[in-house]
């Protein structure tokens, strides 16, 4: 077992690193460091997408018969609301945006979803985001300036991603997309524009 530690320099508020360490050292202990500078993602999860010129180039769409269901997820969002993941399934598609504000990346991306999600009927997508490893008072800074409005979900201590199996724990920004019927069924790892997303969005929102 090991735990997922990071470590931040405060100094710049941009060095971040991710640090896996083993919980149980020993002569012959593993130790794996992951470094991350903010806004690099690692690889993730192993699977067996389905791939293909319908979808943007990085992303991976499952096979409908194998997608898993969206965990029950309850927890609070930046302004103090209770969330439930599950209560967004079956009304449309959803979007889970995994970011951090000392996320360089992010920030880009967060504005470009911004508007995707202005811009998209909630028929078609819902989006929420999810804070990972962050300070409130930043992250809400963050939220204000890249003009996102829909929920995010805190997860300051890394619980959310990591039950978000397929997505990687040791590295954002990422995303997920969830069916119309609740199942995850497709990702991104790593930077997303809003041009890629619509079309993986359209993709998952066309299936019966």
């Amino acid at each position: 077992m090991s735990s997922l530690r990071r470590v931040q320099r405060r100094s710049s508020g941009r060095d971040v690193r991710w640090r896996r360490v083993a919980s149980r050292p020993g002569p012959l202990a593993a130790v794996s460091v992951a470094v991350l500078v903010a806004g690099c993602a690692a690889a993730g999860p192993g699977a067996h997408p389905v791939t293909g010129g319908a979808i943007p180039l990085g992303a991976q769409l499952f096979p409908v018969g194998d997608r898993e269901q969206l965990p029950a997820i309850v927890g609070k969002t930046l302004t103090g609301s209770d969330l439930k993941l599950r209560s967004y399934a079956g009304r449309s598609v959803l979007v889970l945006n995994v970011w951090a504000s000392w996320c360089t990346n992010c920030r880009e991306e967060s504005a470009a979803l911004a508007k995707l999600s202005h811009s998209l009927d909630r028929a078609t997508a819902s989006f929420v985001g999810i804070d990972e490893q962050d300070v409130a008072s930043a992250a809400r800074r963050f939220v204000t300036s890249t003009g996102t409005g829909y929920p995010q979900l805190r997860d300051s201590d890394g619980t959310t991603l990591n039950r978000l199996t397929l997505l990687p724990s040791s590295g954002i920004p990422s995303t997920l997309v969830v069916d119309r019927h609740g199942n995850m069924a497709a990702r991104i790892v790593g930077p997303v524009t809003a041009p890629q997303l619509q079309k993986l969005i359209s993709v998952v929102a066309a299936e019966s």
